[in-house]
């Protein structure tokens, strides 16, 4: 079981996030199950929204 916090679940779905790509391999590759917290998720949207970036929190597409 992975943990992941929100600047992975911010870089998977910001496609233009310095890490996006990786983020998007890893979790291609993952074979644990990953875990997380609403707080985490909470955060993770609210930065995209304040970056103006809200609708690529709809799909995590690499």
């Amino acid at each position: 079981m992975i943990i992941v916090d929100t600047v992975f679940w911010f870089g998977l779905m910001d496609r233009r996030d310095q890490y996006h790509k990786p983020c998007h391999r890893f979790l291609a590759n993952c074979q644990e199950p990953l875990i997380t917290t609403f707080p985490v998720l909470t955060k993770a949207l609210h930065l995209l929204m304040s970056r103006g970036r809200a609708s690529q929190g709809l799909t995590a597409k690499g």
